[in-house]
């Protein structure tokens, strides 16, 4: 009982950041504005003075995703991250790459009708470190009008949503050249 609890109240909050985001976007447009980039951290949204284009993807390469069970995998060219996950978000994983819609929405298909609601388009998903625990850092990448928006997020999460919405999910070229599994 207190499992379903807690989960309920996660993905409550996970909604009301979602709806943050997407207020923010709708709310506050100011067409005089060109491309101006922020970054959600820790629950507050900044604006980035950016000299690097946070949009490129040299150094990143294209993937595709597959799931086993409770793992599910980030392939390139033979080589594949393995990411360990609850089954649950694994399930949601695969739901995204066979396009399937249950008659009640999952978190992640809730989260793409809001954005779809408001027109805010995922641009793509980027895996772009690993700490000395083996946990992998992913932003998920959002547009409306002229804003973009960097969200940190796990990779299940920036991954099951991107699948959702046809967005590319990169990761760094060399993440994949170390830590991959050679899967061909």
């Amino acid at each position: 009982m207190r499992y379903r609890t807690i989960r309920t109240l996660s993905i409550v909050i996970l909604i009301l950041l979602v709806l943050s985001i997407i207020l923010n976007f709708y709310l506050f447009k100011d067409s005089n504005i060109k491309n101006e980039i922020y970054e959600g951290v820790a629950g507050k949204i900044l604006k980035l003075n950016v000299s690097e284009d946070p949009l490129s993807t040299q150094d990143y390469v294209k993937t595709n995703i597959s799931v086993v069970l409770s793992n599910f995998f980030i392939t390139y060219d033979c080589k594949s991250l393995l990411m360990a996950t609850t089954e649950q978000q694994a399930l949601s994983i695969q739901k995204g790459i066979d396009k399937t819609i249950e008659v009640r929405p999952w978190t992640h298909d809730l989260m793409k009708s809001m954005l779809d609601f408001f027109n805010v388009k995922v641009l793509m998903v980027k895996i772009h470190d690993v700490d000395k625990d083996g946990i992998y850092y992913t932003n998920i990448y959002l547009k409306s009008d002229n804003k973009t928006l960097s969200l940190d997020s796990r990779p299940s999460d920036a991954i099951a949503l991107a699948l959702r919405t046809n967005a590319p999910i990169y990761v760094r070229k060399d993440l994949i050249d170390k830590y991959g599994l050679k899967s061909c």
